[in-house]
């Protein structure tokens, strides 16, 4: 493989491998992409990548909008540029959701919102990419949760977790919240 490439391998019932069809393929395969590639996220069942010029691309089930298409449901069996997203830097995919970080610093979400883990005022699905937060450095998602660190070193956590964790904010959040200072990455 070169530089700037991507294969994937595995479960495709939803076209999530990138490889234009939905077969599942057990044997390592290059993704037919026109451009270089410099960042990647798998998610449940969509990819996500991030071009040389910051555009962002997805790839897969939009169950939740997480493709940022403007609808939800269906799914995509090539690379789809999402079109809002520019100078991507940094890129997360969740379950159902996608999260990421442009040049500026500017935190954006789309899809899943249970927990309201991306805006407090959307419902449960979100189809188009939302401001969550500016002056941040990196994002990462996982199930239902999002982490996320500023540029000054703060955490910020938002979505569903366990009643005793984050003891002095008990129980699911519905907002970002700083957890701790002197961060510098963080994952979920």
């Amino acid at each position: 493989p070169k530089d700037g490439e991507l294969y994937t391998v595995g479960y495709n019932s939803l076209g999530q491998l990138g490889r234009n069809g939905v077969g599942s393929d057990f044997l390592l395969g290059k993704v037919d992409f026109d451009g270089v590639i410099v960042d990647v996220s798998v998610g449940h069942d969509h990819t996500l990548i991030v071009d040389a010029q910051g555009n962002l691309w997805g790839v897969g089930s939009n169950s939740n909008g997480q493709l940022g298409t403007g609808y939800y449901g269906g799914n995509t069996t090539s690379f789809h540029k999402i079109s809002s997203a520019k100078k991507v830097v940094c890129v997360s995919a969740g379950r159902r959701s996608t999260v990421y970080l442009d040049a500026n610093g500017d935190l954006y979400g789309m899809g899943d919102n249970r927990w309201g883990k991306i805006s407090m005022t959307e419902g449960e699905k979100i189809r188009y990419p939302r401001l969550m937060m500016s002056n941040m450095a990196f994002v990462s998602s996982g199930e239902h949760q999002i982490v996320a660190v500023s540029k000054t070193g703060e955490l910020y956590y938002a979505g569903w977790r366990k009643f005793e964790t984050f003891a002095d904010r008990q129980g699911n959040s519905v907002t970002m919240y700083s957890v701790i200072g002197g961060v510098k990455k963080a994952d979920v």
